[in-house]
């Protein structure tokens, strides 16, 4: 995949989930996402065009595999400009021994931070 990646993420945790939220940017757009890692599943939420979602789904599958249900429009009761910058979800499960692996592999990818402390792709994780 040729471009660059580009991420400012950071993560906070709830009782039973762990959010990584923030703006992914590749070959010239960007878009804003919402990872919530739960017990056994994840689930993303990004509004972005729909290049950029295909491409962001292409960097998860290493980690996450292809999706068990997305990507799916979502939202869709306002009106916008066009089909392609839509609200759009996909859902992961996996067996919940592998919930710290797979959090551990996202936060790696997106240099996520603690809430509060803002990253760029490429800065070390504080």
């Amino acid at each position: 995949m040729a471009g660059t990646w580009g991420f400012r993420a950071r993560t906070w945790g709830r009782p039973g989930y762990t959010a990584l939220e923030g703006s992914a940017s590749f070959d010239g757009q960007s878009a804003d996402f919402f990872l919530v890692v739960g017990t056994h599943h994840i689930s993303l939420d990004v509004q972005s065009l729909r290049s950029l979602t295909d491409s962001f789904l292409d960097l998860l599958a290493p980690i996450l595999g292809k999706p068990a249900t997305g990507p799916a429009v979502v939202n869709i009761g306002e009106l916008m400009d066009s089909l392609d910058e839509i609200p759009v979800n996909a859902t992961w499960s996996f067996p919940p021994e592998r919930r710290e692996e797979l959090l551990s592999a996202l936060e790696r990818l997106l240099w996520a931070a603690p809430a509060g402390v803002s990253l760029s792709a490429g800065e070390p994780k504080r």
